[in-house]
């Protein structure tokens, strides 16, 4: 945390950036004064959002130079979380898929790309497809809804969702994708791998392994997934490019996603919001919205402290 002069010097900056969005609305009504110091606490949340990508990308260069080198990752060496807040709902990656309604604006094109992959392609080999994106882009948000439309439920037999993380779990994902919670203590790995691979034999199945960050949470779990020629696919999400790269079984199964534009920005915002406010509100609102350079989280975020 800064402190003493450097922390004046933040709140300067914040205040004079915040200053010139709203400069217009000087002489305004107390309404419109309450919303500046809703806005004026997103401006420094978006700019701690930013702050935090730019370190998890410092941090994954130094991991990826150790990498190269053979030599040991240093134990200082963690990926830093993006900060949460509360009354913000997020579409947050869990062990099972969540069944409650998200909100997915701009996406509809690649939706319909990635579902093209799983259910349209003619290849019939099992097939690994990979999502790949910076943090709070709407990697997951994009999976679940995948997961759950129902041209993808009619389609394959068996689906079944994992969660990775950072430091991924073998035996939690065995059993998140057996479906088991009173099977903790039964059974070796190798015995819940071997389930798992007989549960998925012979039928046409999807995997969702979801927040992958290396390549051995995949290796962990790779040989469970039978290929009997019928179409399965495993859908993967990653912030890493290495990553994707490692498990797609072809390039034109990679798929990259986008940030959205400054009208679908807006839309998310108003959508999170629930509300419009009229004039005043798209007069501070678009301004501040246009800051999040069409990152997800950033949009929710901002759309939260409205909230309040």
């Amino acid at each position: 945390m800064p402190h003493g002069n450097a922390s004046e010097k933040i709140s300067t900056h914040h205040c004079q950036r915040l200053n010139r969005i709203l400069h217009p609305l000087r002489g305004k009504s107390h309404p419109c004064l309450k919303f500046r110091r809703i806005l004026h606490r997103a401006v420094q949340d978006i700019d701690a959002i930013t702050e935090e990508l730019a370190k998890a990308k410092e941090q994954y260069q130094l991991f990826k130079h150790h990498l190269q080198a053979g030599t040991e990752q240093p134990a200082s060496l963690n990926v830093l979380p993006i900060p949460t807040y509360q009354l913000i709902t997020m579409p947050d990656s869990s062990h099972a898929a969540s069944h409650t309604k998200e909100i997915m604006v701009g996406k509809q094109d690649e939706f319909e790309i990635l579902k093209e992959k799983l259910i349209q392609h003619p290849s019939k080999q099992l097939e690994v497809v990979s999502i790949k994106g910076m943090t709070g882009i709407g990697k997951t948000t994009l999976a679940k809804k995948i997961y759950e439309d129902p041209s993808i439920t009619f389609y394959f037999d068996k689906r079944a969702w994992t969660v990775a993380s950072q430091h991924h779990n073998k035996r939690q994902m065995l059993l998140d994708l057996l479906g088991s919670k009173d099977d903790a203590n039964k059974g070796s790995d190798e015995d819940l791998a071997l389930r798992l691979y007989q549960s998925f034999k012979c039928e046409r199945y999807l995997v969702v392994m979801d927040d992958v960050w290396s390549v051995e949470a995949w290796d962990a779990l790779k040989t469970c997934f039978p290929d009997d020629g019928y179409g399965s696919r495993v859908l993967l999400t990653t912030r890493l490019v290495e990553v994707a790269n490692h498990v797609c079984t072809q390039n034109d199964f990679s798929h990259q996603m986008q940030l959205l534009e400054q009208s679908e920005s807006w839309k998310l915002f108003n959508e999170k919001a629930f509300k419009s406010r009229g004039a005043e509100f798209e007069m501070i609102g678009i301004p501040v919205v246009e800051k999040c350079k069409g990152l997800p989280l950033a949009i929710i975020v901002v759309a939260g402290l409205n909230l309040k």
